[in-house]
Protein backbone atom coordinates (compact mmCIF):
# COMPACT_ATOMS: atom_id res chain seq x y z
CA UNK A 1 0.00 0.00 0.00
CA UNK A 2 2.63 2.47 0.67
CA UNK A 3 4.41 2.02 -2.95
CA UNK A 4 0.76 2.63 -4.80
CA UNK A 5 0.60 5.61 -2.13
CA UNK A 6 3.39 7.05 -3.58
CA UNK A 7 2.45 6.44 -7.01
CA UNK A 8 -1.23 7.84 -6.20
CA UNK A 9 0.70 11.06 -4.87
CA UNK A 10 2.26 11.74 -8.04
CA UNK A 11 -0.80 11.06 -9.87
CA UNK A 12 -2.21 14.21 -8.00
CA UNK A 13 -4.63 11.47 -6.82
CA UNK A 14 -4.21 13.34 -2.87
CA UNK A 15 -7.12 11.32 -1.32
CA UNK A 16 -6.38 8.20 -2.45
CA UNK A 17 -2.87 8.64 -1.32
CA UNK A 18 -3.85 9.45 2.09
CA UNK A 19 -6.02 6.16 2.09
CA UNK A 20 -3.19 3.92 1.04
CA UNK A 21 -0.64 5.51 3.52
CA UNK A 22 -3.36 5.14 6.30
CA UNK A 23 -4.04 1.69 5.32
CA UNK A 24 -0.24 1.19 5.78
CA UNK A 25 0.12 2.45 8.73
CA UNK A 26 -2.47 0.13 10.34
CA UNK A 27 0.36 -2.61 9.57
CA UNK A 28 3.14 -0.28 10.78
CA UNK A 29 3.43 3.32 11.52
CA UNK A 30 7.20 3.40 11.78
CA UNK A 31 7.54 4.89 7.98
CA UNK A 32 8.69 8.73 8.30
CA UNK A 33 9.09 9.52 4.37
CA UNK A 34 5.45 7.66 4.18
CA UNK A 35 4.09 9.80 6.88
CA UNK A 36 6.33 12.96 4.84
CA UNK A 37 4.56 12.08 1.69
CA UNK A 38 1.45 11.83 3.74
CA UNK A 39 1.41 15.52 5.20
CA UNK A 40 2.33 16.61 1.63
CA UNK A 41 -0.88 15.14 0.55
CA UNK A 42 -2.80 16.76 2.82
CA UNK A 43 -1.23 20.03 2.19
CA UNK A 44 -2.44 19.61 -1.13
CA UNK A 45 -6.36 19.63 -0.13
CA UNK A 46 -5.61 22.23 2.44
CA UNK A 47 -6.17 19.90 5.17
CA UNK A 48 -3.64 21.61 7.77
CA UNK A 49 -4.14 20.43 11.34
CA UNK A 50 -4.19 16.52 9.29
CA UNK A 51 -0.86 17.72 7.99
CA UNK A 52 0.41 18.93 10.77
CA UNK A 53 -0.16 15.65 12.50
CA UNK A 54 1.55 13.62 9.85
CA UNK A 55 4.84 16.13 9.44
CA UNK A 56 4.66 15.44 13.69
CA UNK A 57 4.85 11.80 13.69
CA UNK A 58 7.73 11.85 10.32
CA UNK A 59 9.56 14.20 12.47
CA UNK A 60 9.30 12.03 15.97
CA UNK A 61 10.38 9.07 14.04
CA UNK A 62 12.87 10.86 12.45
CA UNK A 63 13.87 14.12 14.08
CA UNK A 64 16.62 15.32 11.74
CA UNK A 65 14.56 15.62 8.96
CA UNK A 66 14.33 19.30 8.06
CA UNK A 67 12.19 18.96 4.95
CA UNK A 68 9.28 17.94 8.06
CA UNK A 69 10.44 20.71 9.51
CA UNK A 70 9.88 22.54 6.73
CA UNK A 71 6.53 21.76 5.84
CA UNK A 72 5.60 21.62 9.73
CA UNK A 73 6.27 25.53 9.62
CA UNK A 74 4.46 26.08 6.00
CA UNK A 75 1.41 24.59 7.71
CA UNK A 76 1.26 26.74 11.16
CA UNK A 77 2.04 29.38 8.97
CA UNK A 78 -1.35 28.62 6.68
CA UNK A 79 -3.21 28.71 10.18
CA UNK A 80 -1.82 31.87 10.79
CA UNK A 81 0.15 30.57 13.79
CA UNK A 82 3.11 32.57 13.42
CA UNK A 83 5.21 31.67 16.52
CA UNK A 84 4.83 27.80 16.00
CA UNK A 85 6.02 28.36 11.75
CA UNK A 86 9.10 30.43 13.44
CA UNK A 87 10.03 28.13 16.18
CA UNK A 88 9.94 24.76 13.45
CA UNK A 89 11.83 26.58 11.15
CA UNK A 90 14.42 27.56 13.93
CA UNK A 91 14.45 24.01 14.69
CA UNK A 92 15.09 22.96 10.84
CA UNK A 93 17.90 25.32 10.48
CA UNK A 94 19.42 24.07 13.73
CA UNK A 95 19.60 21.08 11.70
CA UNK A 96 20.71 22.04 8.14
CA UNK A 97 22.44 26.08 8.47
CA UNK A 98 23.15 25.82 4.64
CA UNK A 99 19.24 25.93 3.40
CA UNK A 100 18.51 29.23 1.80
CA UNK A 101 15.24 28.56 1.52
CA UNK A 102 14.99 28.25 5.20
CA UNK A 103 16.27 31.52 6.04
CA UNK A 104 13.99 33.03 3.70
CA UNK A 105 11.27 31.64 5.48
CA UNK A 106 13.02 32.47 8.73
CA UNK A 107 12.98 36.52 7.65
CA UNK A 108 9.19 36.01 6.30
CA UNK A 109 8.03 34.44 9.62
CA UNK A 110 10.56 36.71 11.61
CA UNK A 111 8.90 39.57 10.27
CA UNK A 112 5.28 38.62 11.23
CA UNK A 113 6.50 37.86 14.43
CA UNK A 114 8.16 41.30 15.13
CA UNK A 115 11.72 39.47 15.92
CA UNK A 116 14.08 42.25 14.63
CA UNK A 117 17.30 40.48 15.15
CA UNK A 118 16.16 37.37 14.26
CA UNK A 119 15.28 38.77 10.78
CA UNK A 120 18.29 40.59 10.12
CA UNK A 121 20.16 37.14 11.51
CA UNK A 122 18.77 35.66 8.72
CA UNK A 123 19.47 38.25 5.78
CA UNK A 124 23.15 38.29 7.06
CA UNK A 125 23.49 34.71 6.68
CA UNK A 126 21.72 34.89 3.37
CA UNK A 127 24.56 37.64 1.95
CA UNK A 128 27.62 35.76 3.72
CA UNK A 129 26.08 32.57 1.57
CA UNK A 130 25.91 35.00 -1.84
CA UNK A 131 21.96 34.34 -1.69
CA UNK A 132 21.12 37.39 -2.63
CA UNK A 133 17.57 36.42 -4.45
CA UNK A 134 14.47 37.99 -2.43
CA UNK A 135 16.95 40.67 -0.65
CA UNK A 136 15.86 44.01 -1.86
CA UNK A 137 14.99 47.32 -0.89
CA UNK A 138 11.29 46.56 -0.24
CA UNK A 139 12.57 43.81 2.40
CA UNK A 140 15.28 46.29 4.38
CA UNK A 141 11.86 48.33 4.54
CA UNK A 142 9.80 46.03 6.02
CA UNK A 143 12.83 45.51 8.24
CA UNK A 144 13.03 49.34 8.75
CA UNK A 145 9.27 50.17 9.73
CA UNK A 146 9.65 47.05 12.52
CA UNK A 147 12.79 48.27 13.94
CA UNK A 148 10.43 51.96 14.22
CA UNK A 149 7.87 50.06 15.39
CA UNK A 150 9.67 47.87 18.24
CA UNK A 151 11.98 50.52 19.29
CA UNK A 152 11.70 54.05 17.77
CA UNK A 153 8.03 54.23 19.14
CA UNK A 154 8.63 52.65 22.36
CA UNK A 155 8.45 55.53 25.19
CA UNK A 156 9.74 53.16 27.54
CA UNK A 157 13.02 53.09 26.31
CA UNK A 158 15.83 54.51 27.89
CA UNK A 159 18.31 56.57 25.46
CA UNK A 160 20.94 54.20 25.97
CA UNK A 161 19.15 51.37 25.09
CA UNK A 162 17.28 52.78 21.90
CA UNK A 163 20.83 54.34 20.57
CA UNK A 164 22.25 50.59 21.35
CA UNK A 165 19.63 49.22 18.76
CA UNK A 166 19.96 52.09 16.66
CA UNK A 167 23.51 51.21 16.12
CA UNK A 168 22.49 47.50 15.21
CA UNK A 169 20.67 48.67 12.31
CA UNK A 170 23.36 51.01 11.09
CA UNK A 171 25.53 48.56 11.06
CA UNK A 172 22.90 45.76 9.22
CA UNK A 173 22.59 48.50 6.68
CA UNK A 174 26.30 48.57 6.17
CA UNK A 175 26.78 45.24 5.86
CA UNK A 176 24.22 44.59 3.28
CA UNK A 177 25.46 47.28 1.02
CA UNK A 178 28.77 46.16 1.24
CA UNK A 179 27.26 42.66 -0.69
CA UNK A 180 24.49 44.45 -2.46
CA UNK A 181 24.94 48.09 -4.21
CA UNK A 182 21.25 49.22 -4.18
CA UNK A 183 20.34 53.24 -4.75
CA UNK A 184 17.12 52.01 -3.29
CA UNK A 185 18.57 50.75 -0.01
CA UNK A 186 20.98 54.18 0.02
CA UNK A 187 17.90 56.49 -0.76
CA UNK A 188 16.13 54.13 2.47
CA UNK A 189 19.06 54.43 4.87
CA UNK A 190 18.78 58.58 3.89
CA UNK A 191 15.32 58.67 5.06
CA UNK A 192 15.17 56.83 8.30
CA UNK A 193 18.81 58.80 9.72
CA UNK A 194 16.73 61.99 8.48
CA UNK A 195 13.57 60.61 10.75
CA UNK A 196 15.70 59.71 13.78
CA UNK A 197 17.43 62.96 13.31
CA UNK A 198 20.46 61.43 12.48
CA UNK A 199 23.44 64.26 11.98
CA UNK A 200 23.12 65.96 8.55
CA UNK A 201 26.64 64.96 7.61
CA UNK A 202 25.54 61.33 7.72
CA UNK A 203 22.36 61.85 5.29
CA UNK A 204 24.44 63.72 3.00
CA UNK A 205 27.08 60.89 2.91
CA UNK A 206 23.68 58.53 2.03
CA UNK A 207 22.93 60.50 -0.36
CA UNK A 208 26.46 60.68 -2.29
CA UNK A 209 26.12 56.88 -2.19
CA UNK A 210 22.60 56.84 -3.48
CA UNK A 211 23.90 58.54 -6.58
CA UNK A 212 26.87 56.68 -7.21
CA UNK A 213 25.25 53.53 -7.21
CA UNK A 214 22.66 55.15 -9.76
CA UNK A 215 25.47 56.16 -12.29
CA UNK A 216 26.16 53.10 -13.45
CA UNK A 217 27.58 52.52 -17.50
CA UNK A 218 25.73 54.45 -19.48
CA UNK A 219 23.50 55.83 -16.87
CA UNK A 220 22.93 59.13 -19.09
CA UNK A 221 20.87 57.52 -21.72
CA UNK A 222 18.74 56.02 -19.25
CA UNK A 223 15.66 58.55 -18.64
CA UNK A 224 14.19 57.10 -15.81
CA UNK A 225 18.12 56.85 -14.13
CA UNK A 226 18.39 60.65 -15.28
CA UNK A 227 15.24 61.38 -13.26
CA UNK A 228 16.32 59.54 -9.80
CA UNK A 229 19.79 61.11 -10.06
CA UNK A 230 18.19 64.96 -10.74
CA UNK A 231 15.69 64.20 -7.53
CA UNK A 232 18.32 63.43 -5.47
CA UNK A 233 20.82 66.23 -6.68
CA UNK A 234 18.45 68.43 -5.46
CA UNK A 235 18.08 66.63 -2.32
CA UNK A 236 21.34 66.59 -1.93
CA UNK A 237 21.61 70.93 -2.20
CA UNK A 238 19.12 71.31 0.64
CA UNK A 239 21.45 69.10 2.58
CA UNK A 240 24.21 71.49 2.29
CA UNK A 241 22.16 73.69 4.10
CA UNK A 242 22.88 72.32 7.31
CA UNK A 243 25.86 70.11 5.93
CA UNK A 244 28.59 72.26 4.08
CA UNK A 245 29.99 70.70 1.29
CA UNK A 246 33.62 70.87 0.36
CA UNK A 247 34.07 72.43 -2.86
CA UNK A 248 34.92 68.26 -3.98
CA UNK A 249 31.72 67.45 -3.34
CA UNK A 250 30.48 70.82 -5.17
CA UNK A 251 32.28 69.95 -7.82
CA UNK A 252 30.54 66.49 -8.27
CA UNK A 253 27.22 68.04 -7.97
CA UNK A 254 28.16 70.33 -11.33
CA UNK A 255 29.81 67.79 -12.90
CA UNK A 256 26.69 65.14 -12.69
CA UNK A 257 24.33 67.61 -12.97
CA UNK A 258 25.82 68.68 -16.37
CA UNK A 259 25.95 64.92 -17.57
CA UNK A 260 22.44 65.32 -16.94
Amino acid sequence: MRSLGRVRFFEQKYKEAIECYYKAFEINKLYPKEWFTCGCAHMKLEEWEKAIFSFGTAINIDEKDTEAWGNLANCYHALDRMSEALACTEQALKINRKSWRLWHNCIRFSLQCKQFYKAINAVNRLLNMNQFDGLNATLLLKIAELFLEKYAEDQTMSDEQFNRHKTNLWTFFRDYSNHIDDDKVHRLVCRIKQMLGEPAQEVKECKFREIRSLQKINWQVEIQTCENIERALLELVTLFESAAASNEERAFVKTTAIAI
